[in-house]
């Protein structure tokens, strides 16, 4: 893992990391798929379902897993409880307000409750379990920059962790992130920035 500031969670890893990761029944021990989308509910800060497609005559055939479903995110697979656990995504509730972590998450703007943009989404962080622990932030400026010492120290394309607790809001268009329960978790002298790839 690329060094990281201090607001890491053992363990936690960014969702799009899981792209094209396969997913696996514990129990049957067979390849259901492959993570082709992860939807996130933003009103309850909880991933809802993962999606994937499988080919078909005339279109795909677009399905789903329930987080509820789901063992554990690992290193190289995800491991759901049974393969009957593979749903069409159209017979899920609750989808209404979840977003794809693929295509509707990178590049958001993230917002102090200022009004101050303070750089973009690159990413959400989740644990082992599905837990979601923080996201990282690409271009950041302003008041986060000045928190986190990175103007000091020249940097301008980094990408920084921030707590989950750190969210205000996640609405359909921003992310509105509460700068004073960031202040105070780490000296700015110990952030240390990821590079961008």
């Amino acid at each position: 893992m690329n060094a990281m500031n201090n607001y890491d969670v053992e363990g936690a890893r960014g969702l799009l990391e899981f792209r094209e990761r396969s997913i696996i029944s514990l129990n049957e021990g067979q390849r259901l798929g492959a993570v082709d989308d992860i939807l996130v509910d933003p009103g309850s800060l909880r991933l809802h379902a993962l999606v994937t497609a499988k080919s078909g005559l005339l279109r795909p055939e677009i399905n789903a897993i329930p987080q509820s479903e789901i063992v554990l995110w690992g290193l190289d697979v995800v491991l759901v409880k049974r393969g009957d656990a593979l749903v069409k995504r159209d017979s899920l509730t609750g989808l209404e307000p979840c977003l794809s972590a693929f295509r509707s998450i990178p590049g958001r703007d993230v917002i102090s409750l200022s009004g101050d943009r303070l750089g973009e989404m690159r990413d959400l962080l989740i644990t082992p379990q599905g837990e979601l622990a923080g996201f990282t932030v690409d271009h950041v400026r302003g008041e986060l920059a000045e928190l986190l010492g990175s103007e000091r120290r020249g940097e301008r394309r980094s990408s920084y962790r921030l707590p989950v607790s750190a969210i205000n809001s996640f609405g359909r268009d921003v992310l509105m992130v509460d700068l004073s329960k960031v202040r105070g978790m780490v000296p700015p002298a110990q952030a240390s920035a990821e590079e961008v790839k």
